[in-house]
C-alpha cells in the first residue's frame, strides 16, 4: 500500500455521520447512568454554595493554561516548517477549546485551527501545505498526551500506595503503551522515502525529540496537566470539597484522562462518572465527585469563552506586538501569583511575584526613568512603597496588628508623595507615570490577597485586586486604541478602593460590607475602561 501524498493531506479528515451519532450516544449514556446512581438534587444543593473566590482562582489558572499551550502549538510549528507567532497560537487555542466545548465533534477545534493557521500563511505567501499545519496540531496534541500519561503513572502510584492494589493494571497498560509508542516511532525515525508517513517519522522527531524539544515538551506539558489539575482542585474547593495532593493525584489525571477519551461529547457524562466512581471510591461520595466535575466543566466553558472574539472580531487573533509582550508577561505573573497565594492560603506567592514584575519593569525602563535620564527621587520613592508593599505579608504574620497598620498607613500615605516630587523637580516621565500605576495596583492586589487568606473577607474580595491586571492583559491579547488615561474619577474611586481594604483591617465586623463599596466601585470604573478601550477600532486617536 501507497503512502497518502501530502496533497491528499489538505483537508481534515471530516468526523462521519455514525461517529457523531456515537459521541452523543455515549454522553447520553453516562448522563443517564450519572442521574440513576447519583442523587441529583443533593449535587444542585452542593452548586447552589458556589465560593466565588475558589471559582475566581480557576479561572485565574486558565490563563497562563491557554498560553502554555499557545507557546508550545508555536514551537512545535515552527519545527514543522509552518511557523506560526506566540499570540496568534494563544488566542487560536481559545478559539478551537472554545469550539470544542460547543460543538459534539472532537477534532472541530483543532480542524478549525490548522485550517485557519494555513490560510493565514497562504495570504502571506509562505504557505508550506495545508498537511504541514494538520501535523503541526497532531504533534501538539500528542504531547499533551503524552504528559497526561506521565500524570496517570502517578496517579496509580497514589492508589497503589494508599493500599488500592487493584489499580496496578494502570500503571502496567501505561507502560506497555509508551514501550509500543517508543518502537514504532523508533521504526518511523528510520524510515526511508518522501511520503506523508516518512515526513511525519521526520517531523516528529524534530518537533518532539530533538535539539532540546523532548525537554521543553515534557516540561510544558506537565505544567499545562498540572494547571487543568489546580482548576479541578480550585472547583472542588469552591464546593468544599478539600482534597489532600495524594488525594489530587489519585483521582483528577484519571478524571482527565478519561474526559480525553472519544466517547462523548467534551468529555461530559464521562468526566462525571469517573468523578463520581472516584470520589465515591474515596468515601467522599459519588454526589460530591460529580458537583466538582460539573463545576469544572462549566469553568472550563466560561474560560475558553475569549475564543468566541476570534470569531466576532478578526482583528482578535492578531499576533501580539512586541510592545505587549511585557505586559503580557507581568499580568500573567500577577495573576498567577495571586492564584498561588489563594490556593495554598500564604500571601508570600504574590508579594514575590510582584517585586519580580516591578522590579523587571525598572530594568526594562532604564534610560527613560525621567528626561535626564536618571532614576530620581520620585522613583525611588515609588521603589520604597513597592519593597514596604512586598513587605507587608511578613508584618502582618510576624508583627502585632498596630504595626501592620501604622506600615500600611505609611505606603499609603507616601503615594502622593512621589508624583508631587516629580512635578516640582520636573523629572514626571512616562515611565514614572505608569510606575506608580503599577504600585498603586500591586498595593490593592497584596491588600485583598491578605483579606482573602486571613479570613477577614470572602475571596470574591480579590476582584478589587485582579481587574487591573485582568485589563492589562486584555489589552496585550487583543488590539485596542491604548490604555485609557487616568482620570480625576478613576483617582478618587482608587483612593475609595484602597480606604475600603484598610478598613477591614481595624473593624472585622464590618469588613464585607465596607470592602463590598470599593469592589463595586473599581468594577464599575473598569467597565467604563473596558468600554473606552475596546469601543474603537485601533489606531483611533485617543483623545476623540
Amino acid at each position: 500500500m501507497g503512502e497518502m501524498t501530502d496533497s491528499q493531506s489538505d483537508r481534515p479528515a471530516e468526523p462521519s455521520r455514525l461517529g457523531l451519532a456515537l459521541r452523543w450516544l455515549g454522553t447520553l449514556v453516562f448522563v443517564a447512568a450519572v442521574f440513576h446512581f447519583v442523587d441529583v438534587s443533593d449535587v444542585a444543593a452542593r452548586m447552589a454554595g458556589l465560593d466565588l473566590g475558589w471559582v475566581l482562582a480557576a479561572v485565574a489558572l486558565s490563563v497562563p493554561l491557554h498560553v502554555l499551550m499557545g507557546i508550545r502549538w508555536a514551537f512545535t510549528a515552527r519545527r514543522v516548517g509552518a511557523p506560526l507567532g506566540v499570540g496568534r497560537a494563544i488566542s487560536e487555542y481559545y478559539l478551537a477549546i472554545f469550539v470544542n466545548q460547543v460543538l459534539p465533534v472532537g477534532i472541530a477545534g483543532p480542524a478549525a485551527a490548522a485550517v485557519r493557521h494555513h490560510d493565514r500563511l497562504r495570504r502571506a505567501g509562505d504557505a508550506p501545505g495545508l498537511g504541514a499545519c494538520v501535523r503541526a496540531i497532531v504533534l501538539d496534541r500528542v504531547s499533551g498526551q503524552l504528559a497526561l500519561a506521565l500524570w496517570m503513572a502517578a496517579s496509580g502510584a497514589a492508589w497503589l500506595a494508599r493500599g488500592h492494589t487493584w489499580v496496578a493494571p494502570i500503571g502496567f497498560g501505561l507502560a506497555v503503551v509508551w514501550a509500543v509508542a517508543a518502537a514504532v516511532a523508533a521504526f518511523l525515525w528510520r524510515r526511508p522515502g518522501d511520503g506523508w508517513l516518512s515526513r511525519l517519522s521526520r517531523e516528529s522527531r524534530r518537533a518532539l525529540i530533538a535539539h532540546g524539544a523532548l525537554a521543553f515538551h515534557l516540561s510544558i506539558s506537565t505544567a499545562i496537566i498540572g494547571c487543568l489539575v489546580g482548576m479541578f482542585y480550585c472547583a472542588g474547593r469552591a464546593l468544599g470539597v478539600e482534597l489532600d495532593l495524594i488525594a489530587v493525584l489519585q483521582v483528577v489525571p484519571l478524571i482527565l484522562g478519561s474526559a480525553a477519551l472519544p466517547l462523548g461529547f467534551a468529555g461530559w457524562g464521562v468526566r462525571e462518572a469517573t468523578a463520581g466512581a472516584l470520589y465515591g471510591l474515596l468515601a467522599l461520595g459519588a454526589e460530591a465527585g460529580v458537583a466538582v466535575s460539573v463545576t469544572f466543566g462549566l469553568i472550563s466553558l466560561v474560560t475558553s469563552a475569549p475564543g468566541l472574539a476570534v470569531l466576532v472580531a478578526p482583528a482578535a487573533g492578531r499576533v501580539v506586538r512586541h510592545r505587549h509582550r511585557a505586559r503580557l508577561a507581568y499580568s500573567l505573573g500577577l495573576i498567577a501569583g495571586a492564584a498561588a497565594s489563594v490556593v495554598t492560603g500564604h500571601p508570600a506567592w504574590v508579594s514575590v511575584a510582584g517585586l519580580l514584575a516591578l522590579g523587571g519593569s525598572v530594568w526594562r525602563g532604564r534610560g527613560a526613568w525621567t528626561p535626564a535620564g536618571g532614576f530620581g527621587a520620585a522613583n525611588a520613592i515609588t521603589a520604597l512603597r513597592v519593597v514596604m508593599t512586598g513587605s507587608l505579608w511578613l508584618v502582618f504574620e510576624l508583627y502585632p496588628a498596630h504595626i501592620f497598620i501604622a506600615l500600611l498607613l505609611v505606603v499609603f500615605a507616601l503615594d502622593g508623595v512621589d508624583g508631587h516630587l516629580a512635578r516640582r523637580r520636573r523629572a514626571a516621565s512616562t515611565f514614572g507615570e505608569n510606575f506608580d500605576k503599577e504600585a498603586d495596583a500591586y498595593l490593592v492586589l497584596v491588600l485583598c490577597v491578605l483579606l482573602a487568606t486571613s479570613g477577614i473577607v470572602g475571596p470574591w474580595v480579590l476582584v478589587g485586586g485582579l481587574l487591573h491586571y485582568v485589563y492589562e492583559l486584555a489589552v496585550a491579547l487583543f488590539p485596542a486604541r491604548g490604555v485609557v488615561p487616568r482620570s480625576q474619577f478613576g483617582r478618587a474611586v482608587h483612593l475609595i478602593l484602597v480606604v475600603s481594604l484598610i478598613v477591614p483591617f481595624l473593624w472585622h465586623a464590618g469588613a464585607e460590607p465596607v470592602a463590598a463599596v470599593g469592589a463595586v466601585l473599581v468594577s464599575v470604573s473598569y467597565a467604563f475602561s473596558f468600554y473606552w478601550t475596546f469601543s474603537a477600532r485601533e489606531g483611533a486617536d485617543p483623545a476623540a
